[in-house]
């Protein structure tokens, strides 16, 4: 907590001289009700379509944002190849954002589509500029034998219902 200091930007630094800062995570939450509090990814139930023991679906939504697959915070549909690797996998994955369970909410609407995201690296999603709705959010690679790894997926959305922020 910052007793209220308001600002635009977030620094951390370690004064002196020869010295090493290594963060594996930084989050910074606003104290004003206009944005998102809490994610509700963790109040959720998540599934996947297959599942490489033991790394189900549950995974990728129990609040660690450990990136390494062998951390076992991670959920891997069921192909049998190693962790930890091939950020590539995701490259044209999509995030559907809808109330309908039709074709297990693989038919909802868009919110965006994956380019790349680096390994280790998270990504942050506002559809449509806050304004989409919806109950399910899914994250979808076309296409046959396809490889899914989550690590963490978060889903903020405004106390009022209003706006949704999804997090990679």
């Amino acid at each position: 907590s910052c007793n209220g200091i308001k600002g635009q930007f977030v620094t951390v630094r370690l004064p002196g001289d020869n010295r090493r800062l290594r963060l594996c995570e930084v989050q910074v939450f606003s104290t004003d009700s206009a944005y998102p509090r809490a994610n509700v990814a963790l109040k959720g139930e998540a599934v996947q379509s297959s599942t490489l023991f033991p790394s189900g679906a549950n995974r990728a939504i129990d609040g660690k944002r450990h990136t390494f697959y062998t951390e076992g915070s991670c959920s891997h549909t069921a192909v049998h190849e190693t962790g930890d690797c091939c950020p590539e996998r995701l490259d044209g994955a999509e995030i559907r954002i809808g109330n309908s369970l039709d074709n297990n909410g693989n038919d909802n609407p868009r919110c965006a589509t994956i380019t790349h995201i680096p390994r280790g690296n998270t990504f942050t999603f506002t559809c449509q500029s806050g304004s989409m709705e919806g109950r399910y959010v899914n994250v979808v690679i076309p296409g046959d034998n396809k490889i899914l790894t989550l690590c963490e997926v978060e889903v903020y959305a405004d106390p009022t219902g209003d706006a949704a922020t999804l997090t990679l």
